[in-house]
């Protein structure tokens, strides 16, 4: 072989090796992040529409559903950090152009995969306060599944304050329109949702309490109409008394006020002077004896007034009203009372304006 053939065989040897070389390091690993990226978008695209059902089936209550829609978010937010946690990936991260959206994929990546992460008690807890559940246990609440809530409810409200920091971190220049607003649409999800998640956590224990966790209790709650403006709410339209023991809710009595106005008068004497010079007789009245908006001078009223009848001993007092009976009905499903159907979207309607206008006559509007 000539001097001059050596050197065009090594040259086209050279030449090889840099579109190996090429191939290698840039092409292959370009496609590898061009089938990855495809990959985390389809991902986030299933597990937005995921969180979207999770929103659907709490707002039906259909606890199953919810539970199998925790795990479904889980493993699809597994996936998603997975990829976004590629090696090659990670080298994205400081390419032009690309880099920004690289590096913010990555952190919502992160970021869903800790949320999911908090909330997979969720999936074990929540069948067990399904209906049907319930229903098999003798209609018992399971008070150790609630008062398991509360910390999985504290450890979710911290993930989604933590989430909603790191993504205000990230720098919107750089990213696609849709990116950007995806992003800043989860961030105000999160931030929105902290403030309730951490009220829910501190009611669990009570919510525990009142289903006689640690012994029977008995309840004295007032229907609070607010068609009729009282301190607390709303005028005291009827009452019952329930008696709770270890998740077993039983209905003593259930009846209008009117039954408790017969007196006797209820006593005064345990509140201070300055609510008996302020509300004078008024206050020892059922009809009136919510006029202060400090509850607790109101429960002791009721529990006043209610030893003075002669009823059993009351280990507290609950106010609801029309909202809340909304809410409930949502659970239990529609009642029918008179030829009536009441739902939670009609309940609020129907106490407030409905029963006064279907019920003219007093006695039967207190019945229903």
């Amino acid at each position: 072989m000539t001097r001059h053939a050596h050197e065009r065989s090594r040259r086209r040897t050279v030449g090889i090796a840099v579109v190996v070389a090429l191939v290698l390091v840039v092409v292959l690993p370009a496609a590898w992040l061009g089938v990855r990226a495809r990959q985390a978008s389809s991902t986030a695209s299933s597990l937005s529409a995921t969180a979207d059902q999770v929103k659907a089936d709490a707002n039906a209550l259909d606890l199953a559903a919810v539970a199998h829609d925790i795990t479904t978010l889980q493993d699809q937010a597994s996936s998603l950090h997975q990829i976004t946690s590629d090696p090659l990936w990670g080298m994205a991260t400081g390419l032009p152009v690309v880099g920004a959206r690289a590096s913010a994929a990555r952190q919502v990546g992160s970021v869903a995969n800790s949320l999911a992460s908090a909330a997979t008690p969720l999936s074990q807890l929540l069948p067990r306060f399904d209906k049907d559940a319930i229903a098999a246990s003798g209609g018992r609440i399971d008070v150790a599944a609630v008062a398991a809530l509360g910390p999985v409810l504290t450890t979710l409200a911290t993930s989604a304050s933590t989430a909603t920091h790191d993504l205000a971190d990230i720098d919107p220049a750089g990213l696609s329109a849709a990116q950007a607003d995806e992003i800043a649409r989860l961030r105000t999800a999160l931030a929105d949702a902290e403030k309730p998640l951490r009220a829910a956590a501190a009611a669990v224990p009570l919510v525990a309490h009142l289903l006689g966790s640690t012994g029977p209790r008995t309840w004295f709650v007032a229907l609070e109409n607010l068609a009729e403006a009282r301190g607390t709410g709303g005028l005291v339209g009827a009452y019952a008394v329930l008696r709770t023991d270890a998740g077993k809710v039983t209905l003593v009595e259930a009846s209008p006020r009117k039954t408790l106005d017969a007196g006797p008068t209820i006593p005064d004497q345990n509140l201070p002077t300055d609510f008996q010079q302020m509300w004078g007789a008024d206050a020892t009245e059922w009809a009136g004896l919510n006029l202060s908006p400090h509850f607790p001078y109101t429960a002791q009223l009721v529990i006043d007034g209610w030893k003075a009848r002669g009823g059993a001993p009351l280990d507290g007092v609950i106010a609801l009203d029309q909202t809340v009976v909304a809410a409930l009905l949502a659970g239990t499903g529609p009642i029918t009372v008179r030829g009536v159907t009441v739902d939670s979207a009609s309940a609020v309607k129907f106490l407030t304006e409905d029963i006064y206008a279907r019920f003219p006559v007093v006695a039967d509007k207190d019945a229903v």
